[in-house]
């Protein structure tokens, strides 16, 4: 058995038995791992934060012989308490880690996405339209994971791309009748959502719900 540390965040947390819990934590080193506590006592309120979805914080386990490892210790580092009395920023945290629980692999390695999901998470406190955020994320999320790949350009013969097929970018004339097909705008704010770093851009946007309705069909596809 041997004895690991990482950052985590807390993905889901469920009761287990008498006063213990088994949490699903995506950590910054070994992926989405799961891990059982000692029974907790109601008094014990750090420990109960430091095991709540959303929590960020860092975890020391044991691992055995099965996946389901001991939890040892662990310090927090944020609740993300400055939204959780915000209704809509809470539905797109919730949102924001249930798409990393639906896309990644039990203990592969991801850190590129471990960093972006903590970024998201510590920037929806300040931002004014929450719903912007969770879009941009689930196009980085599939970005990462090769299933689209927005760009400016044709993948066959570099006319201006308005259309996706199966995540690659097409144009009109080049794609099939059933891919899912933007307007000249929506396409040039899907680029801007998938690729840009600053959140201020992204704050600005104003997404059309067609839009979004495409990029939740895009997402539920996978």
């Amino acid at each position: 058995m041997s004895h690991e540390k990482t950052e985590g965040i807390v993905l889901k947390s469920l009761p287990f038995q008498d006063s213990k819990k088994i949490i699903t934590l995506f950590s910054l080193d070994f992926g989405i791992i799961t891990l059982i506590t000692k029974k907790i006592s109601s008094k014990n309120v750090s420990l109960i934060q430091l095991l709540t979805p959303l929590s960020i914080g860092e975890y020391a386990f044991r691992k055995g012989k099965s996946d389901l490892y001991s939890l040892l210790d662990g310090s927090l580092i944020d609740t993300h308490s400055k939204y959780r009395d915000s209704y809509d920023k809470i539905v797109v945290g919730a949102n924001l880690i249930r798409s990393v629980s639906k896309t990644q692999m039990h203990g592969n390695s991801a850190p590129k996405l471990f960093i972006l999901l903590k970024r998201y998470l510590q920037k929806l406190p300040e931002v004014k339209k929450p719903q912007n955020l969770l879009c941009s994320f689930y196009l980085k999320l599939l970005l990462h994971d090769g299933i689209v790949i927005p760009l400016q350009n044709c993948s066959k013969c570099k006319q201006a791309a308005s259309c996706l097929f199966y995540g690659e970018s097409l144009c009109i004339t080049c794609a099939p009748e059933h891919s899912l097909r933007f307007t000249t705008e929506e396409w040039q704010t899907l680029y801007a959502l998938t690729y840009t770093t600053k959140f201020s851009l992204l704050d600005g946007l104003d997404i059309a719900e067609t839009l979004r309705k495409k990029i939740e069909i895009l997402f539920s596809n996978i």
